[in-house]
């Protein structure tokens, strides 16, 4: 982002609008669940039992993996940890 940033009214594509808009709403719930991002980042980095151990982040390549990411943190944000 910001190389593109530097380039005079440089426009996103929707497709690149869409996955920049879906990233920050699973940030912003992560966020909100570890209380602040540095826990988050850790979280996000380290693979899940819960989710297959699979590393959040490699989830988050497609809208099936955000949705289950977002699923496992309603999950931690309501104590259900497995």
């Amino acid at each position: 982002m910001l190389r593109y940033k530097q380039s005079k009214g440089f426009v996103f594509k929707p497709a690149q609008s869409e996955k920049i808009i879906s990233l920050a709403e699973v940030t912003k719930l992560g966020t909100q669940v570890f209380d602040n991002a540095e826990n988050f980042r850790l979280w996000l980095f380290t693979p899940s039992f819960a989710l297959g151990s699979v590393a959040p982040k490699d989830l988050l390549k497609d809208s099936y993996g955000k949705e289950l990411v977002i699923n496992e943190l309603g999950r931690i944000e309501h104590g259900i940890f497995a």
